[in-house]
């Protein structure tokens, strides 16, 4: 983490809802035309307010980023829990047109060179920044690539990855629905490339703990493990 990963927090946007879309039960993915000129890199998330909504309680959420500026929009992707919020309840009932405003992109969850290998772990909701991060390496790839990503019910953006994946052959994909095949691939991925590699944990704090742990017993070092901060999916 270093201060420049913060110097999105002084930008201020506009950006106009385009299209929400339910693709599986309460999971949402919503689609934003930006000002012109807004860039953002892959992985990065933003402060996300409601203009003009009735909000109840916090008025603002942070959201990663899924889509990387060369898209010509915005994504991001949100799951609703047992209990909706006033600001989900508002956000995935917005029309075409309704404003948001956004502080940001910013954020140190980024790919750190063009060589290393990267290991991108994703639990559930969490693959929203790992969407972006492939979509970066997409553009031009020259390291290899883990994706590990797990979902008890739904993988969000599923077609999106499996597209990038089978036109790149240094990229290798699990999509998996269990703890046990999950950490399994983990261990493999870390006696594979060892500390050469970055590891990026997307998901909720439990899971970014728990990967955390089992990378370290795999003698994986700190330096090398970057987690999303999963504010508010």
């Amino acid at each position: 983490m270093k201060l420049s990963d913060f110097k999105g927090l002084f930008k201020r946007s506009i950006a106009y809802i385009e299209n929400i879309e339910n693709p599986f039960g309460n999971y949402y993915i919503i689609k934003l035309k930006t000002d012109k000129g807004l860039t953002w890199r892959a992985g990065e998330h933003g402060i996300f307010k409601l203009i003009d909504q009735p909000v109840t309680g916090k008025k603002w959420r942070a959201f990663s980023v899924a889509s990387i500026p060369e898209e010509g929009y915005m994504l991001i992707g949100i799951k609703l829990r047992d209990t909706v919020s006033s600001y989900k309840k508002a956000l995935i009932n917005m029309k075409t047109g309704d404003k948001v405003r956004i502080t940001g992109p910013f954020g140190w969850f980024t790919l750190q060179n063009e060589t290393s290998p990267i290991v991108l772990i994703a639990g559930g909701i969490g693959v929203t920044p790992i969407r972006a991060l492939l979509k970066d390496v997409e553009k031009e790839n020259a390291r290899e690539v883990e994706v590990i990503y797990t979902s008890s019910d739904f993988h969000l953006f599923e077609n999106d990855i499996k597209t990038i994946q089978e036109k790149d052959a240094k990229i290798n994909l699990y999509m998996l629905n269990n703890k046990e095949e999950t950490q399994q691939e983990i261990q493999k991925a870390a006696s594979k490339y060892g500390n050469n590699a970055y590891y990026y944990i997307s998901g909720s704090q439990k899971v970014i703990k728990s990967v955390k742990r089992l990378l370290k017993s795999q003698s994986i070092k700190s330096n090398r493990m970057i987690n999303d901060p999963f504010f508010g999916y």
